[in-house]
């Protein structure tokens, strides 16, 4: 879902004038293509890094229709505070400047309305990581389903390993378990960084710690920050790691209630599930194993639990702080799935 607005502007506005207003207002052009649409002649984004300002940009098209030009911009759902203000900013100029008329959902000549203040630069980090973790989950449970292999290679084990291990299905689960596992490190990862930029232990945490060559030099060019830098030399992938990071950055988080506290019937806990997944990870990558019961079926489930686990510890840290969890993203579990097809 996007928001989209139109300048319809008067005939005679130069081409050259719109686009001086856009580089004042910091877009950027992007290169023409031959499958671009009709009658565009021109494309722009906007997307502010700083500060975690920008959640997808403001995406922009100037169109050329029997001489009159107009211009459409738009952002997606989860677009954030500042990426409205730079769409309201971008359709109110360009009507004052050139003049015609805008459209926007809100109605003729009328701009959106951000609902609330702006959010804090640690809250739209741990947002971001959050919006993040749920394309990447949604990334993976497609490439789960649109996979296909020959029909004599069964879903399930035969029972004959020396043959199941052949299984080109197999391959494709653990490989798909590599990427899970590494959008989950991602996710506290990227949580971690735009907690601790904002944080009063900051100076503590950075204390006496020594970058690589590779990493400081990345700094100094402003490749990555400091703080990402210190945190790529970190574990993020295994709870005992990260729960302990998070517990120096913040001792009330408690991050380590939202995985540890009991999940309806289950008789393991959402953090040992994790560190059960990081071993078959380890285990893959390093020495080639294979465990044969890693089924569709499995991974589905493994989805399902990587969302609950990670809604779990947004929530807790979203409540922690104070700040209101904005979910845009969805995907039905495995549970609602089977539902569905059975009606």
């Amino acid at each position: 879902m996007s928001y989209t607005s139109e300048n319809l502007l008067p005939r005679g506005t130069r081409l050259s004038r719109i686009r001086k207003i856009l580089d004042i207002l910091g877009y950027c052009r992007i290169p023409m293509r031959k499958i671009d649409l009709p009658n565009l002649v021109g494309q722009y984004r906007w997307f502010a890094e700083d500060a975690y300002r920008s959640n997808t940009g403001v995406g922009l098209g100037i169109y050329d229709r029997n001489g009159s030009l107009s211009v459409e911009t738009h952002t997606a759902a989860a677009r954030s505070h500042w990426d409205l203000e730079q769409q309201n900013r971008t359709i109110w100029l360009l009507r004052a400047v050139c003049g015609g008329e805008f459209q926007t959902d809100a109605g003729k000549n009328r701009c959106y309305r951000n609902i609330g203040p702006a959010p804090t630069p640690a809250e739209s980090g741990c947002a971001q990581a959050y919006e993040q973790f749920g394309a990447n989950l949604i990334r993976g449970e497609v490439c789960l389903g649109a996979a296909s292999f020959p029909e004599h290679w069964t879903e399930s084990p035969t029972g004959l390993w020396f043959a199941d291990v052949f299984n080109p299905r197999l391959l494709f689960h653990h490989l798909l378990l590599v990427y899970l596992v590494a959008t989950v490190e991602d996710y506290f990862r990227s949580t971690y960084v735009a907690l601790l930029r904002y944080s009063e232990c900051r100076g503590e945490i950075l204390k006496g710690v020594q970058l690589s060559a590779q990493a400081a030099g990345n700094v100094s060019t402003g490749h990555i920050c400091l703080e990402e830098a210190v945190a790529q030399s970190m574990g993020f992938a295994q709870p005992r790691m990260f729960l302990r990071h998070f517990e120096r950055l913040d001792t009330k988080l408690k991050l380590d209630k939202a995985l540890k506290s009991p999940v309806g019937r289950r008789k393991r806990r959402l953090d040992e599930d994790l560190d059960a997944w990081v071993a078959l990870r380890n285990e893959f990558v390093h020495h080639s194993g294979f465990d044969v019961t890693l089924t569709r079926s499995r991974m589905e489930h493994i989805h399902d639990d990587l969302e609950l686990a990670i809604n779990r510890c947004a929530a807790r840290v979203f409540v922690h702080y104070g700040w209101e969890l904005d979910k845009t993203w969805g995907r039905p579990s495995t549970r609602q799935r089977k539902k569905l097809a059975a009606q």
